[in-house]
This record gives C-alpha cells, sequence and structure tokens, in this order.
C-alpha cells in the first residue's frame, strides 16, 4: 500500500484520534472510510462497531451483577436528617394518597347519579 502524508492542526488530529478510537478503529481506516466508502456503508460500520460495543459492556454489567449476587454490599447507614425527611416525604404521599381516593369516591358517585329534569326536582325537594 502507498503512503500519503496529510498535514493536521493539533486539534484536527487530536479529534480523527477520538474518532477512531471511539469506533475502534485506527486513524488510517477512519480516513479511508471517510473518503472512500459510500455514506450508508459508513454509518453501517458505526452500527456494527456500536452495537459490539453495547454487547461487550453488557457482558461486563452481567458480570458485575454476579459478582454482586456473590457478595452483597452492606447497607448504607442514612442520615438522620435524611430519614426525617423521607418520613415527611411518606405522611405526604399517604395524605395525598387518601385525597385522591376520596376524589375518586365523589366523581363515581356523581357519575351514578341521574342527571336531567327528574334529578333536579329530585335534588331540590
Amino acid at each position: 500500500m502507498d503512503k500519503i502524508s496529510l498535514r493536521l492542526s493539533e486539534e484536527e488530529r487530536g479529534m480523527l484520534h477520538g474518532q477512531a478510537e471511539v469506533l475502534g478503529i485506527s486513524l488510517s481506516e477512519l480516513i479511508r472510510e471517510r473518503l472512500f466508502a459510500p455514506q450508508g456503508l459508513t454509518v453501517s460500520l458505526r452500527v456494527e462497531e456500536l452495537t459490539r460495543q453495547v454487547g461487550t459492556l453488557s457482558e461486563g454489567v452481567l458480570r458485575l451483577a454476579e459478582r454482586g449476587e456473590n457478595a452483597p454490599l452492606p447497607a448504607p447507614e442514612m442520615p438522620p436528617a435524611l430519614g426525617a425527611a423521607l418520613e415527611r416525604i411518606e405522611r405526604s404521599l399517604c395524605d395525598l394518597s387518601q385525597q385522591i381516593g376520596a376524589l375518586r369516591d365523589a366523581i363515581t358517585e356523581q357519575k351514578a347519579q341521574p342527571t336531567g329534569w327528574t334529578s333536579f326536582l329530585s335534588r331540590s325537594r
């Protein structure tokens, strides 16, 4: 293969090296791909590489999960202020839940009442 020299600024060179590293290919491969590969092929090569990287990451996550199951971490101690804040939030959520339940009951009751003149007259008595 022939060799071609290319003049780049430090910033351009760093950018190209970074892109090649992310794709997992050499700088020469990146430049050849950009110059000669059809646009669709370039995208498919990137998708293929990203798929490979995601697969590798998934395997690593599974290995970490297996290790975690074998040696569970101790539960961290909760600071008192955080515990108090969580209790307040829990009480607020409980209150909101009760209010939502009451609203739901009121709406159900309202829907069950007949509408029209007869219901108006019976409510007026």
